[in-house]
C-alpha cells in the first residue's frame, strides 16, 4: 500500500469526524482528481450534505490541497516515466575478465555490429524519390485524345 502523507492523514481523519457513509479513501482519491475548487464544493454538498461542517471540510480541503501542491512542486522530483530516462553506466557491474583487450565489454562489442548492421540495412531501404507519370497509376489521361474533334457547341441559351 502507497504510504500516506499529512495531507491525507489529515482528510481521512476529518471525513470519520463527520460520521459520513461515503468509501473515504476512494473519496479522497476523488476529491484530489478534481482540480476546480467549485466542483470540490459541489462534491461535498452531494456527498455529505448541506451541513456547516461539511462546508467547513471542503473549505479546509481547498486550502490544504493547495498548499499541498505547492509542496510537493518545490521537492525534488521523483522519476517520471515522462519525462527524460536517467544516464546508466553500461560498464557498471561488468567484471574486468569480461572486458577485451581494448577494456571494452564483449557486449559493448556486440552492440556496436548490431547499430552497424542496422545503418547498412537503412542505406539498403533507402531510394531516391522518383517522379512518376500520373497515368500510369490512375490508369487514363487527362487530355483529350489529338484526333478527336470538339463535338457540339456550347449551349448559352441566348439563342
Amino acid at each position: 500500500m502507497k504510504p500516506q502523507d499529512d495531507f491525507t492523514r489529515w482528510c481521512e481523519s476529518a471525513l470519520k469526524g463527520l460520521q459520513t457513509s461515503v468509501d473515504v479513501p476512494t473519496f479522497i482519491a476523488f476529491l484530489k482528481d478534481v482540480d476546480s475548487p467549485y466542483e470540490v464544493n459541489d462534491y461535498v454538498r452531494s456527498y455529505l450534505g448541506d451541513s456547516p461542517a461539511a462546508a467547513q471540510f471542503s473549505k479546509e480541503f481547498i486550502e490544504k490541497r493547495s498548499r499541498h501542491k505547492n509542496q510537493q512542486k518545490h521537492q525534488e522530483p521523483e522519476e517520471s516515466m515522462w519525462g527524460p530516462a536517467p544516464a546508466v553506466n553500461p560498464n557498471k557491474g561488468i567484471k574486468s575478465s569480461t572486458l577485451n583487450n581494448n577494456g571494452m565489454s564483449s557486449n559493448h562489442n556486440m552492440k556496436e555490429k548490431e547499430v552497424e548492421s542496422e545503418e547498412a540495412r537503412n542505406k539498403r531501404r533507402k531510394k531516391k524519390m522518383q517522379k512518376l507519370d500520373a497515368s500510369s497509376i490512375l490508369g487514363f489521361t487527362v487530355q483529350a485524345d489529338p484526333d478527336r474533334v470538339n463535338i457540339g457547341e456550347i449551349d448559352t441559351g441566348l439563342n
